[in-house]
């Protein structure tokens, strides 16, 4: 048991370690990467400018909520609302796979 123990911690560590530097590439990308490229092509222009670059901050959040709004209206499997999910948790648990479609 300690042998399997210690495999399935490493595996874990290793797994975190992966997830975190996905996640901080993916922050990076959206709040570094795209500002700063679409700032060189001229979208975005400094704070004197006609388009400052913080406008990014609220343009970024609403075409990203908008895209993903879009694709839950789409999915072919309904999404259970928070109503349904608090009270399947509360009652059972967890959320039952059922409740999807």
């Amino acid at each position: 048991q300690f042998c399997w123990a210690c495999v399935i911690g490493v595996g874990m560590g290793v797994y975190t370690a992966v997830w975190k530097a996905l996640i901080e590439f993916c922050v990076d990308f959206v709040w570094e990467t795209i500002p700063e490229t679409l700032k060189e092509w001229g979208f975005f222009t400094e704070l004197d400018g006609w388009f400052p670059l913080p406008h990014y901050m609220w343009i970024c959040p609403t075409i990203f909520g908008g895209v993903l709004s879009y694709v839950f209206v789409i999915l072919p499997i309904s999404i259970p609302g928070q109503n349904e999910w608090i009270s399947a948790v509360h009652s059972q648990g967890v959320q039952d796979h059922s409740t999807f479609g």
